[in-house]
């Protein structure tokens, strides 16, 4: 569930009134090795949907091969249709540019993608960095709301049967966000 941390703080940490998002989910490469069991499709869809509720602006699977209409066949039927309407499928072809230009400026999009960018946008190493540094921001402000609760929960069981009404769950483990 680390993922689902980071996609709250992501959706935490936009600007004000930006609290949308754009997926474009690349296939290359997709095949049964690597292509999630249904049930994990499942799962995720079930998190996305209950628990961050109208944050999807659009989903644009970009070059989705015929393997991947068994796995939409089996998830579609229990994707909001409101939720349904926002996914786009791009294919090889004479559309894939005109498809593209209407969801995204291709300047800012990697040439892999059908954009124009010849670079890499994704730089792993500089994305780990950011995330240490945010996971380690994340992690002392746990505990300090931790400290701050079992503060009050000495005090309010001074003052009551002597019991810790502590719930906070600890959600950090050598810096990283887990779930508990």
């Amino acid at each position: 569930m680390v993922a689902c941390g980071r996609l709250t703080y992501t959706i935490c940490g936009t600007a004000a009134g930006v609290g949308k998002m754009t997926w474009l989910i690349d296939f290359v490469g997709y095949s049964m090795r690597n292509a999630p069991a249904v049930r994990t499709s499942l799962s995720v869809l079930h998190t996305l949907q209950n628990h961050y509720p109208e944050r999807l602006g659009g989903a644009v699977c970009y070059h989705a091969p015929t393997l991947f209409s068994m796995t939409w066949k089996a998830v579609s039927p229990f994707i909001d249709p409101i939720t349904k309407k926002k996914i786009t499928f791009v294919e090889k072809g004479s559309q894939e540019a005109t498809v593209m230009s209407e969801r995204f400026d291709l300047h800012h999009v990697e040439a892999c993608m059908g954009g124009y960018y010849s670079g890499d946008l994704f730089k792993l190493d500089e994305y780990r960095r950011r995330m240490q540094v945010e996971d380690a921001a994340v992690a002392a402000s746990l505990r300090a709301l931790s400290i701050r609760s079992s503060s009050a929960s000495s005090s309010e069981s001074d003052a009551s049967d002597g019991s810790s009404g502590s719930s906070l769950t600890q959600y950090t483990n050598g810096g990283s966000l887990v779930a508990a």
